[in-house]
């Protein structure tokens, strides 16, 4: 495959050169549709092995030679630098970006996908199914599986019940936030209120806390920790529902609308088995007694007078103190995991440190003059670019232009 990559880099060089051809923007989607495919054929059949150093190798060759021509250096050029003015990683990151992404495909398929089953049900293999061998692809495979539900269908992706009424679809304006503070300041002794809201800074992992009232006493709160915002306020929702069972209602108070809409949303989304989980809780609480009622409402955390202030003011000190395991990369956002392992790479690199400390801003982008050449869609100017920030250029051809 690293050959076949190489001989289609080699017939592209008619699309163009430093000089003339395709700007940069197109060059990225040439690799990304045709080159990529190529080297990441049958990854997941090799990247969970222990040595596969060698056939990274031999694809980060291949994958050289592209970016060499898209930054329109030398092939002399070094690849680091170049790797950050295309914003194209090296290949052993894509393939293990890719290894996780494959990873959650294969964790949301039901037990009886074809890909759940044929290592452990394969009538054609030569080997007896009870000696069940190791593979790369059982590696991949989840060690437990996961609550599954099938998503609904399209015609009927929002669940819907008489006796739940959602008013977050209604903006906050004077009259609804007067009437739902003074719920909130004034609720009866047999409802059951239920407060949820995001305590940390925007970066995973994510932690929500919740409080649970009956009429205004305190019966329960907690925490709850998850790699995403919306699943944290989920998982926090769910929680705070377990301790609602004695109550003839339930009033849900959520910081955002597309909380709300995610628990209501039966059609295939990243959060359907927790959405699944919240509406059996409902189904449950409603089916005890016709009387029984759930209304969810929209608040303000910049609210004066809210209950439980000084219990989520615990909460969110508590959770600044705590030093949070790394999640796996499968739980993190993909990009952030990769963007990550280049920076620990190439930090702990000394030789490469000028080279990264000069062609990067301190926000770890690249410098003014690599956007604005790229700005020019001219790849004559974009190559100039890249080899003057690379250090590897014949400098006085470009100095009059510039």
């Amino acid at each position: 495959m690293a050959n076949r990559a190489c001989s289609t880099i080699c017939s592209l060089s008619i699309l163009g050169n430093s000089v003339c051809g395709l700007d940069y923007a197109n060059w990225c989607r040439v690799f990304h549709s045709l080159i990529l495919p190529i080297l990441t054929y049958g990854f997941p059949l090799y990247s969970t092995q222990r040595h596969i150093i060698n056939l990274l190798n031999i694809l980060q060759v291949a994958q050289n030679d592209v970016v060499h021509k898209i930054s329109g250096c030398f092939k002399t050029t070094p690849i680091i630098p170049l790797h950050y003015l295309t914003a194209i990683p090296p290949i052993k990151f894509t393939i293990k970006k890719l290894t996780s992404q494959f990873k959650i495909r294969i964790t949301n398929l039901p037990l009886t996908h074809l890909l759940r089953t044929i290592t452990t049900f394969n009538p054609a293999a030569d080997w007896h199914l009870s000696t069940n061998p190791e593979t790369a692809l059982t590696h991949i495979l989840p060690t437990h599986s996961p609550f599954f539900t099938f998503p609904s269908h399209p015609s009927q992706s929002k669940w819907v019940h008489p006796q739940v009424r959602d008013n977050t679809v209604f903006a906050i304006n004077p009259t609804t936030k007067e009437s739902t503070q003074s719920l909130i300041c004034l609720p009866p002794h047999n409802s059951y209120s239920i407060f949820i809201r995001v305590l940390t800074v925007p970066s995973p992992p994510f932690a929500a806390g919740f409080v649970v009232y009956q009429g205004e006493r305190l019966v329960h709160s907690g925490t709850m920790r998850a790699p995403t915002r919306p699943g944290t306020l989920l998982q926090a929702l769910l929680q705070g529902l377990t301790y609602t069972s004695f109550s003839n209602e339930i009033r849900i108070f959520i910081p955002d609308r597309s909380t709300s809409a995610s628990v209501f949303l039966t059609s295939k989304h990243p959060f359907l088995f927790l959405s699944c989980a919240i509406i059996d809780q409902m189904i449950a609480f409603l089916s005890a007694h016709p009387l029984h009622s759930i209304n969810f409402f929209r608040y303000s955390v910049k609210w004066a007078g809210l209950p439980g202030k000084m219990v989520f003011e615990e909460f969110t000190n508590r959770e600044q103190h705590i030093i949070f395991p790394i999640p796996p990369p499968s739980l993190l956002c993909l990009k952030d995991v990769l963007l990550q392992d280049l920076q620990d790479e190439y930090i702990h690199t000394i030789r490469l440190a000028r080279i990264w400390q000069s062609i990067t801003m301190p926000d770890g982008r690249p410098p003014p003059f690599i956007q604005g050449a790229l700005s020019r869609k001219d790849h004559r100017t974009y190559a100039a670019a890249s080899q003057l920030a690379s250090g590897h250029a014949f400098h006085k051809p470009y100095s009059d232009e510039f």
